[in-house]
């Protein structure tokens, strides 16, 4: 997938967030192997999870574009941001990654019986 974002179909609804409604933006990958979740106003967005299969090399590499995508989103003059997510996407296997960069929490986390790598990333 050279863009993304390109292949994406994305809906809309509301959610609830710390008990105020806000939008919620959803998209998944033409595989159904990776998933993304915007909450809160294009603007302002305050959650984002990017969940994703990791059992062979061609979901990873999906799964990883989303997390690249999802990061320069929200941190776009993070210079170390693809160095964080390529050291974590290596060690999350082992251990659960996070950094708070600029006032947002991103973690990573593994799921070992499905190879399900989860990046959240809250503010």
């Amino acid at each position: 997938m050279s863009n993304p974002g390109e292949s994406l179909v994305w809906t809309s609804d509301l959610t609830q967030l710390h008990g105020k409604i806000v939008p919620r933006a959803t998209a998944v990958a033409p595989d159904n192997r990776t998933a993304i979740e915007l909450i809160g106003p294009p603007d302002a967005i305050r959650q984002i999870s990017v969940v994703g299969a990791a059992a062979d090399e061609p979901s990873a590499r999906q799964v990883a574009a989303a997390m690249v995508m999802t990061v320069r989103l929200i941190l776009p003059d993070w210079a170390g941001a693809n160095r964080w997510l390529t050291d974590s996407m290596r060690a999350v296997t082992r251990k659960e990654q996070a950094i708070t960069m600029r006032g947002w929490k991103l973690r990573m986390t593994w799921l070992d019986a499905t190879k399900t790598v989860t990046l959240k990333a809250t503010h």
